[in-house]
């Protein structure tokens, strides 16, 4: 009993130490677990195109990972080009309006008050002739900043590389930890849970982009039917800010509202557009949202709040758009671990399963003797 106890609490020692190393090499390598994570976030959202290649095409694995990988690129390629032409020649128009824009801005109903007496292009242009001689006098500041600009560009495109690997080796990995697992029946578990996980994953990644690609439609066609100028750039914009959970939708329509508040001179065109993205909202925080994430995630609305809460906290941006998928895999393993235990609970305590346990092993007991052989050792009943 003794030794027993000894174990047991060197067994607990021992999984409390390998925890504390386990977030001390989380900390120390954070840089690196973020980089993983974006390019396995990234990895699952490519694999279901892949797999399907693969599966209905005969494609190997490599060559179907080459072809939709090539198709993203040219789609964002074909994306930048259309929206190239148009930025050039609103940009244009722009600047050629710049004093009609000036008097508009200060005609805003808040900030305008304090725009009155600035001469908006008089210290733009004066901006623009000493920024030269400012970026000589701080050159510490450009290098640092370029320096980071750098640093995320190399952590971007090894990401990029980590994915590549994973969506193409990914299943030999995944083959390899299987055989490493001797028993069939957890086998059979961990392959269960490495589905689910890659389903909650993959369907919140598609799920929040077809969102915010609807999004920049509907401010893309309304902004088009309104003839507002930089409807490509205000479009991927919302896009951009509406891939953020919870609040993207908000910014977005705030910041589009904005611009198209000042681009354009008739006012009525900011404020329908207010109205129909209001619509808009309504319908995508009240019944896309939650129809999306419920199906994927299975995670309620409170816990994907006080998911993305926490991870912009820890993170910021990045840390929100990670911390729901990283979520979703916590609450599967969550979910599974407390199915096993309702299950072995049911098994255990139901009372048919133990009286057949009885019955058995009272007819294994009385065997023998109606056959004329001795007894053999009592077998316990179960009660």
């Amino acid at each position: 009993m003794v030794n027993r106890s000894y174990r047991i609490a060197a067994g607990v020692t021992a999984i409390v130490l390998a925890m504390l190393v386990g977030l001390y090499l989380v900390v120390a390598l954070r840089t690196l677990v973020v980089m993983v994570l974006v390019a396995g976030l990234f990895a699952t959202a490519f694999d279901r195109p892949i797999s399907w290649l693969e599966r209905r095409l005969r494609m190997p694995r490599s060559l179907a990972t080459a072809v939709v990988l090539l198709a993203f690129l040219l789609a964002l390629i074909g994306f930048g080009y259309l929206a190239y032409r148009p930025f050039v020649h609103q940009s244009r128009v722009f600047r050629q309006g710049l004093p009609g824009l000036a008097t508009r801005v200060k005609r805003l109903p808040i900030a305008g008050h304090y725009l009155r007496h600035v001469n908006i292009a008089g210290d733009t242009q004066r901006f623009l002739k000493e920024l030269p001689s400012k970026l000589a006098k701080n050159k510490n500041t450009i290098l640092g900043v370029a320096q980071t600009a750098l640093t995320g560009l190399v952590l971007a495109l090894t990401a990029a590389v980590t994915m590549v690997f994973l969506l193409i080796c990914g299943p030999r990995l995944v083959a390899g930890a299987e055989r490493l697992i001797l028993d069939d029946f957890r086998r059979a578990r961990v392959r269960r849970l490495a589905a689910k996980m890659q389903q909650a994953v993959s369907g919140y990644v598609s799920g929040n982009l077809f969102i915010s690609l609807l999004a920049s439609i509907v401010t893309a066609v309304s902004l088009m039917a309104m003839s507002v100028p930089f409807v490509a750039v205000l479009a991927a914009l919302m896009f951009l800010l509406d891939l953020i959970p919870l609040v993207g939708a908000t910014l977005g329509g705030a910041a589009v509202t904005v611009a198209v508040f000042v681009l354009e001179p008739q006012g009525w065109k900011a404020l329908v557009f207010v109205a129909i993205f209001i619509v808009y909202q309504q319908v995508e925080t009240h019944t896309l949202y939650p129809w999306i994430m419920g199906r994927t995630l299975r995670i309620s609305s409170l816990g994907v709040f006080l998911v993305a809460l926490a991870g912009a906290e820890l993170g910021g941006v990045l840390g929100a758009l990670l911390a729901i998928p990283v979520g979703a895999v916590l609450n599967v393993v969550l979910q599974d671990m407390l199915e096993e235990r309702r299950n072995k609970a049911e098994v255990a305590g139901s009372p048919t399963t133990r009286l057949e346990l009885a019955i058995s092993a009272r007819r294994a007991q009385q065997a023998p003797a109606q056959e004329g052989e001795p007894p053999g050792p009592e077998v316990e009943t179960v009660r």
